[in-house]
C-alpha cells in the first residue's frame, strides 16, 4: 500500500465516524435508484462499491444470491456487515483503484 492511499484510508475512515446516510437525504436517493435499478437486476451476483452505511446495501441483499460488497473504511464494513448478517456476503475492505 502506497502512503498515498494510506492517507486517503484515514480520510475516509474519519468520514465514516461522523457520517451516515440512514439520517441523510442519501438513504431518500439510495431507494429511488434501487427503485430504478431493481427491474434489471436478475437477482444473481452484485459488486456493490461503497456501502457507507449501508442503506442500498440491505435492498441489494433482499435480491442477491451472492453479493461482494467493497468499502475502504473497516468502520462502514463492519457496521453493514452487522446489518446484513447472510454468509454468502462477501467484504472486501479496499480502495476502488486497488480492488
Amino acid at each position: 500500500m502506497s502512503r498515498g492511499d494510506e492517507g486517503e484510508r484515514s480520510r475516509l475512515d474519519a468520514i465514516a465516524e461522523v457520517y451516515d446516510a440512514e439520517g441523510d437525504f442519501d438513504a431518500v436517493l439510495s431507494r429511488l435508484a434501487f427503485r430504478l435499478i431493481r427491474p434489471r437486476l436478475g437477482g444473481g451476483a452484485i459488486l456493490e462499491m461503497g456501502c457507507s452505511s449501508g442503506v442500498m446495501t440491505r435492498m441489494l441483499a433482499e435480491v442477491a444470491t451472492r453479493l461482494e460488497v467493497v468499502d475502504a473504511s473497516r468502520r462502514y464494513l463492519d457496521l453493514v456487515a452487522a446489518k446484513v448478517p447472510r454468509p454468502d456476503v462477501a467484504w472486501h475492505e479496499s480502495l476502488f483503484e486497488d480492488f
